[in-house]
């Protein structure tokens, strides 16, 4: 009652208030007793293993999770400090169960990139993106509250010598997100002799592999399943033509747990890429760990091999 009056609460506050308002209009909601990923796994439920708790609606043997403590979740699409493997539903009759916290379903990243070659020093062009799930919560995370200035220098970090101009960041339907902005890049091309030398993914590129260990003794944990997908169409400048570029190929790992394609053609006096990542599991076992890194480490390879323009 207090939380309902004075607007604010903690965790438990928002979503016992949630539950009981759903529960008052029929429908089957109860609370899911969590630990966060700071706080452990539960491997046991215990009353000093949980420090948080969700919401949980059942009907007709399906479920939504929902935290409404979070402003950019949606029904299924859970914070990632709540994303720890399993929780406790616990019912008024006295009964409880593990249910499990994990996305089933892969959160989708689409870029589109266009490349326009200004001179043999400057690259102008465009970004396009569309995201899914709990990757558009993340997004929307980093950008709550920032200026455009600011949303501007988050987007050019990293990249080199960019400037971004002209961001445009909307939601969409169930949670998505699309992001646009236009790039001019001073620094993506080599210019030896009469020949142009660029990483065709350009400032979107993996730059190293983040797995450095030689071994693991834990498993690799990246939140979420994952389809993260390139577009990219690169306008030949006057007077060059291609003297070489990368190769298709397509790369798997551990019967198609993990997969990635790049496809690259000419046609006409366009270069056109696409490449996709497509991670069918959140979770990569210790064991797995270096078949992993190594599979991790040809897909940068791969995106570091340049395309070769050569003057007429």
């Amino acid at each position: 009652k207090d939380a309902y009056k004075e607007g604010e609460g903690n965790v438990a506050d928002v979503n016992l208030l949630l539950i009981a308002m759903l529960k008052s209009q029929g429908v089957d909601a109860n609370p899911v007793l969590v630990s966060t990923r700071n706080n452990g796994i539960p491997l046991y439920p215990t009353t000093k293993g949980f420090n948080y708790v969700i919401c949980m609606v059942e009907n007709e043997g399906q479920y939504v999770l929902i935290d409404a403590t979070e402003k950019f979740s949606s029904l299924n699409v859970l914070p990632e400090r709540v994303l720890n493997w399993q929780g406790r539903l616990v019912k008024e009759d006295g009964t409880s169960k593990w249910v499990s916290l994990m996305p089933t379903n892969q959160s989708q990243q689409s870029t589109s990139l266009n490349i326009k070659i200004e001179d043999e020093e400057n690259i102008s062009g465009k970004v396009r993106q569309f995201i899914t799930s709990n990757l558009a919560l993340r997004h929307n995370k980093r950008f709550q509250g920032l200026s455009n200035d600011a949303q501007i220098k988050l987007l050019e970090k990293d990249k080199g010598a960019i400037e971004i101009s002209e961001v445009e960041l909307a939601k969409k339907d169930k949670g998505a997100l699309s992001l646009s902005y236009n790039y001019n890049l001073s620094d993506g091309i080599d210019n030896i002799g009469d020949k142009l030398y660029f990483s065709p993914l350009l400032f979107m590129g993996e730059k190293e592999n983040p797995f450095k260990l030689d071994e693991r003794q834990y498993p690799i944990d990246f939140t979420m399943p994952l389809k993260d997908k390139y577009m990219v169409n690169i306008m030949l400048p006057e007077g060059y033509t291609v003297e070489a570029m990368p190769q298709s190929e397509v790369m798997e790992f551990k019967e198609g747990t993990a997969k990635y394609k790049f496809i690259a053609k000419q046609n006409g006096n366009f270069i056109q890429l696409s490449t996709e990542l497509d991670l069918k599991s959140s979770i990569i076992d210790a064991a797995d760990y270096s078949v992993f890194k190594s599979f991790f480490g040809k897909i940068v390879e791969k995106q570091a091999e340049q395309i070769v323009l050569k003057k007429i």
